[in-house]
């Protein structure tokens, strides 16, 4: 009986998993990732977005603020048809845009400016997080299956 209503609402159709390398370099183009789904009925897939998402934050304490930024995003348009207990692999190529504060450009000058840059950094506590977010729509469902992953980008 609940497997029915599971199945009408779509709910429980796919297992997604996210392979991504360990860290990445910020001066890379683009974020390389794999996608594994395991399909738990048969279906098709309408449509897969995947963004990264940069969570920039500064300050200390009761001052702290926290923003997000959208750094890559792309969407595929195309019927990808899964089956019961089959695993479907789908390599994904995310082009990303890295924002610079001033205060990055000021330290990418030279190796003083860096270091001035870094000590600035540190006293007012910024600090950039990364993750990878999944959505992928199935035909017939009205659940969206949702799966974020950290990213580790390095300088």
């Amino acid at each position: 009986m609940i497997g029915r209503v599971k199945k009408m609402l779509g709910i429980d159709s796919l297992k997604l998993e996210i392979i991504t390398k360990d860290q990445y370099d910020n001066r890379a183009s683009c974020i390389e990732a794999e996608l594994v789904v395991l399909g738990k009925c048969d279906g098709n897939i309408r449509e897969i977005e995947v963004s990264v998402i940069e969570k920039y934050s500064r300050g200390r304490f009761g001052g702290k603020q926290t923003d997000q930024y959208v750094i890559g995003f792309m969407r595929t348009g195309q019927n990808l048809p899964f089956r019961n207990g089959k695993v479907l692999t789908i390599p994904v190529n995310i082009p990303v845009k890295y924002l610079q504060s001033p205060m990055d450009k000021f330290g990418q000058k030279n190796f003083i400016a860096r270091g001035l840059s870094s000590g600035a950094k540190l006293l007012r506590g910024v600090r950039s997080d990364f993750r990878l977010e999944v959505n992928i729509k199935i035909d017939g469902s009205a659940v969206k299956v949702f799966k974020t992953a950290p990213l580790k980008i390095v300088e």
